[in-house]
C-alpha cells in the first residue's frame, strides 16, 4: 500500500495557542477568553467564505479581538495588539510534536502543512518553533483559493498541487470541523484531541483519533508499513 502524504493543520494542532493567554488576561482579565476569540475567528472566517467574501485571517483575528473587546466594554490598545501579533508569530510546538514528526520522517512519510493563515506567517511560525525542515511544502488558502477551511476547495487545491488524488492525502488536525471538510473533499483524516477540542459525533468521522502526535505517528506507521 502506497503511503499517503500527510497534511498538517498548524494552529492548535502542532503549535500551542495557549501562549497567547497572557494577552487575553491583560485585555479581559480572563485567559479563558482565548478560546472564545478563536471560536469567533473560525465562525467569521467561515461566514466570509459562505458569503463570497475574503480578507486574510490576520485581519479576521484582529477584528474578532476588537469585537469581543466592545462586547465586554474593553479597549484593545496598540501595545496589546502588537504583543498579540508578536506572540502569534512565535508560538511553541507542543511537547509531543517533534517526536511525532521525527517518527514519521524516519518512516519515510512526506509531510506538508495547510493553514488558513497566510503562507509567510506559517513560514515564520514553523521556523520559530524549530520544525520547518520536517515539511516539504507550506500551503495556505491565502495563496490560492481564498476560501477558508473547511471549504472543500482548500483541501482539493493541495491534492492538485501535489498531483495526487484526494484519497492519497491524510489531514492531521485537532479541529473536528477541519476533519469534516477534509473528509467531504475525499481525503482521510486523523484527529488529535488537543486541549479544548474533541470529536463531534455528527457527520463523517476521522479515520484515526489520538491524544498526541506520538501515538498518532505510531498508528500511521503501523497502518502504512514500509514496502
Amino acid at each position: 500500500m502506497e503511503r499517503p502524504i500527510l497534511v498538517f493543520d498548524i494552529a492548535e494542532t502542532i503549535l500551542d495557542l495557549r501562549a497567547l493567554s497572557p494577552v487575553f488576561e491583560n485585555i479581559f482579565g480572563d485567559a479563558a477568553m482565548l478560546r472564545t476569540w478563536f471560536d469567533e475567528v473560525v465562525l467569521y472566517a467561515q461566514a466570509l467564505t459562505l458569503t463570497g467574501a475574503y480578507v486574510d485571517v490576520g485581519r479576521v483575528g484582529a477584528a474578532a479581538l476588537k469585537m469581543l473587546a466592545n462586547i465586554h466594554g474593553r479597549v484593545v490598545d496598540a501595545a496589546q495588539l502588537a504583543q498579540f501579533k508578536k506572540i502569534s508569530l512565535a508560538l511553541p510546538a507542543y511537547a509531543d510534536v517533534r517526536d511525532g514528526l521525527e517518527t514519521l520522517q524516519r518512516a519515510g512519510f512526506r509531510m506538508v502543512t495547510l493553514s488558513n493563515n497566510p503562507g509567510a506567517t506559517c513560514e515564520t511560525q514553523l521556523t520559530s518553533a524549530g520544525i520547518r525542515p520536517f515539511f516539504e511544502r507550506v500551503f495556505s488558502i491565502d495563496d490560492t483559493v481564498h476560501r477558508y477551511k473547511p471549504a472543500r476547495e482548500a483541501y482539493l487545491e493541495v491534492a492538485t498541487a501535489l498531483n495526487r488524488r484526494p484519497g492519497d492525502l491524510w489531514l492531521i488536525t485537532c479541529h473536528a470541523f477541519d476533519a469534516m471538510g477534509a473528509l467531504a473533499a475525499g481525503l482521510h483524516a486523523g484527529l488529535l484531541l488537543r486541549p479544548g477540542n474533541a470529536q463531534f459525533e455528527i457527520g463523517a468521522q476521522p479515520d484515526l483519533v489520538h491524544t498526541d502526535l506520538r501515538t498518532m505517528a505510531d498508528a500511521l506507521v503501523a497502518r502504512f508499513p514500509a514496502h
